[in-house]
C-alpha cells in the first residue's frame, strides 16, 4: 500500500543499506500479500533480509488507514491493529520481564522487533514463526495439542498474576476488573461497533446457515432448541455486562481458536511448544475466558466432553505451578479450582455468542462440523 512505506523503517531498524543492493545488507526478498490466507484485519507479508553472511526472516503485519476493501470492518481493523501494538509494545514486555526475573523463563509469546502506530496505519515486525519451525494447530486438537496450547496460555496468566502482585495497588487500575482494557472483544471500545445491536441479524443468518455444515440432525435440533429459547435477549444482556468480580481476573486473548495457535513438534510429531498469535483484541477479564472458545472451536469432538473438566484442572494447576515456583512472596493463589470450573463453563456461553456473531466465517473454518458438534454437545452437557 502506498501510504505504508515500511522499507525506510526496516532499513533503520536492521541497519540496512539505503541503496538496497543485494550484495550488501539489504531486503532481498518480499513475499506476496497473505491476508486472504491467514486473516483479513491486517496485511501480512514475509520478508528475507541479508545481514552479512546470514539471512534474517521476519513477518510483517501492517494496516493502511486508506484501504477501502474492509467495508464495515474498517473501524474494527484500525482499532484492533492499534491494540495489538499496545499489547506487544507495553503489555507483553512487562509479562516477559516478570517471568524472567522470577525464574520461570520466557512467557513464550512471539518475538516482536518493532511495533508502531502511525498516522498512516500500524506496523508490527515480528519473527517468522514458520521459519522458526512452528505451524498452525489443527482444527481438531488432540489431548497433547490442547495441553501444549493451554500450557502456553497458563504461562501468560501466571506472569500477569505475578506482575499484579509485585506492583500492588498501583496496578489495580490496569490489571483489575475496572481496567480500561476490560471487555476484550465484546467491548465497543475495541470493536468499534456494538455486538449487542448486531446480534439479531447475525442470529438470523446463523440459524439459516449452520445446518448446512452440521451432518447430525439430533445436534442440529439441540442447537436450534437452545437458540430458540430467548437466546438473543440473554446474549444481549451478557454482552452488556462488564467484569465486576475481583477474583479470577486474567489476560484475555478473546480470539483463541486453532488459527491463532502455532505449534512446534519433535521428530515424532509430538507438540513441544506453542506460540499464541494475533493479540488484536486482548483485554482484562475472566481467567478462564479463552478456555470456552478454544474448547468449542478447536478440540476434537471425541474428547470435548470427557476432557473438559480434566483440562480445566490442568490449566488451573499449570498456572498455579508457575505462580508458586516464582521467587516473589505473594498471597494465596487468587482463585479456587471450583471457581475456575464455574468460569470455564461460563466461558462456553461467551464462545457460543462469538460463534453466532461471527457467522460469516463459517465457510472459512477448516472443520465446521466439528466446531458445531462441539457446540451442540456442550449445550446439552451443561444444560446451558
Amino acid at each position: 500500500p502506498e501510504n505504508m512505506d515500511y522499507k525506510e523503517i526496516l532499513i533503520r531498524l536492521f541497519n540496512l543499506n539505503i541503496d538496497n543492493n543485494e550484495s550488501t545488507d539489504s531486503i532481498v526478498e518480499v513475499g506476496g500479500e497473505m491476508t486472504g490466507d491467514t486473516g483479513f484485519l491486517s496485511f501480512r507479508r514475509r520478508l528475507k533480509i541479508k545481514k552479512g553472511d546470514s539471512m534474517k526472516r521476519v513477518f510483517l503485519k501492517f494496516n493502511d488507514t486508506s484501504r477501502t476493501d474492509l467495508g464495515d470492518l474498517k473501524q474494527l481493523s484500525e482499532v484492533a491493529n492499534a491494540r495489538e501494538c499496545l499489547f506487544y509494545g507495553t503489555f507483553a514486555p512487562l509479562l516477559e520481564r516478570t517471568a524472567s526475573q522470577l525464574g520461570f523463563g520466557s512467557v513464550g509469546l512471539p518475538t516482536v522487533h518493532l511495533e508502531m502506530v502511525l498516522p498512516t496505519g500500524t506496523l508490527i515486525v515480528m519473527e517468522d514463526l514458520g521459519e522458526a519451525g512452528f505451524e498452525l494447530a489443527p482444527a481438531t486438537m488432540n489431548v497433547a495439542e490442547a495441553r501444549c496450547v493451554l500450557s502456553s496460555l497458563a504461562r501468560v496468566q501466571a506472569a500477569f498474576l505475578l506482575t499484579k502482585a509485585r506492583l500492588g495497588s498501583p496496578a489495580s487500575g490496569l490489571f483489575g476488573p475496572q481496567s480500561p482494557l476490560s471487555g476484550g472483544f465484546k467491548s465497543t471500545d475495541v470493536a468499534g461497533f456494538d455486538f449487542a445491536e448486531m446480534l439479531p441479524g447475525c442470529f438470523e443468518a446463523f440459524v439459516r446457515e449452520f445446518p448446512k455444515y452440521l451432518k447430525c440432525e439430533k445436534r442440529v435440533a439441540a442447537i436450534n432448541s437452545y437458540l430458540n429459547d430467548d437466546f438473543v435477549a440473554k446474549a444481549q444482556r451478557y454482552l452488556k455486562t462488564n467484569v465486576t468480580e475481583k477474583e479470577g481476573i486474567g489476560v484475555t486473548h478473546c480470539d483463541l481458536w486453532y488459527n491463532n495457535c502455532m505449534l512446534s513438534r519433535d521428530s515424532s510429531g509430538h507438540p513441544v511448544a506453542c506460540r499464541i498469535i494475533d493479540w488484536q483484541v486482548f483485554g482484562i477479564g475472566s481467567l478462564a475466558h479463552d478456555f470456552g472458545l478454544l474448547w468449542l472451536s478447536s478440540i476434537d469432538n471425541s474428547i470435548v466432553i470427557e476432557q473438559f473438566f480434566p483440562f480445566v484442572k490442568y490449566y488451573y494447576d499449570t498456572i498455579r505451578r508457575f505462580f508458586g515456583d516464582s521467587s516473589v512472596q505473594v498471597d494465596e493463589f487468587p482463585v479456587s479450582l471450583e471457581r475456575m470450573k464455574q468460569l470455564a463453563v461460563e466461558s462456553v456461553l461467551d464462545a457460543i455468542i462469538m460463534t453466532v456473531v461471527s457467522v460469516e466465517i463459517l465457510p472459512a473454518i477448516a472443520k465446521p462440523d466439528n466446531w458445531l458438534a462441539n457446540m451442540a454437545d456442550l449445550i446439552q452437557c451443561f444444560k446451558l
